[in-house]
């Protein structure tokens, strides 16, 4: 019986040096996006009270209206129809409320209805040697002007409240084996907070967060050090 033959994914050439290859990266904002829903899963039922960063960033995200924490917490059908769905562009399920989380570089377009919006990529990678790249994932929090100042809370700001609950459900955060989450200029400068706008009717902030990847496609993943 003929020996079964290793297969060299380099051949015909041999890979000399274990250095990282960034492992399960391409999967990453999936499972950020999944993870700022909040969804229930088995064992789990997030909380409807607005007790945890995930459940008051969802009402700020979902909720034009001032006092956007007295409102009941989205449904998991609700979370998931302001999602940007690329094959309905032009046709949200739900038409009052629109697409507002774009896990995506999306272009600024001329808006039909004020709302707030996040918009979710990964940014700048920065090899710092052989076996270590730092990733950054930047968050971009836009808001219509008339809803940026109007939640009559504690907050004058929508879009910064939003960063911040973005960084308290995040900052130290393994997602699911990728590797914590950091907010720190020290470990990659493009990390930071900065208000922007898109040059028409939206106000907000850049948020630019990190992580590390460390290990290969041999076997060993992702971990933040």
């Amino acid at each position: 019986m003929p020996m079964a033959q290793t297969v060299n994914p380099y051949y015909p050439y041999s890979k000399t040096q274990d250095f990282t290859t960034m492992p399960n990266a391409e999967t990453f904002l999936k499972k950020l996006v999944d993870y700022l829903l909040d969804l229930p899963m088995k064992g789990y039922t997030p909380p409807s009270d607005t007790s945890t960063p995930r459940s008051r960033l969802i009402r700020l995200l979902y909720y034009d209206v001032p006092h956007p924490m007295d409102q009941p917490l989205p449904t998991p059908k609700q979370k998931l129809e302001i999602v940007y769905d690329p094959e309905s562009p032009d046709v949200p399920p739900d038409k009052d409320k629109g697409y507002r989380l774009y896990p995506m570089i999306y272009p600024v377009q001329a808006e039909s209805m004020g709302k707030t919006t996040i918009r979710i990529f990964m940014g700048y990678a920065k090899p710092r040697d052989d076996n270590r790249v730092e990733q950054t994932v930047e968050f971009r929090v836009l808001s219509n002007t008339s809803y940026e100042n109007n939640e009559n809370g504690t907050s004058l700001s929508r879009t910064y409240q939003i960063c911040l609950e973005i960084i308290r459900c995040l900052h130290g955060v393994n997602i699911d084996g990728i590797g914590g989450m950091y907010f720190n200029s020290r470990i990659h400068p493009e990390c930071g907070l900065e208000p922007i706008a898109d040059q028409s009717q939206n106000v907000g902030y850049r948020l630019v967060m990190g992580l590390t990847y460390m290990g290969t496609d041999n076997g060993d993943t992702a971990c933040s050090c």
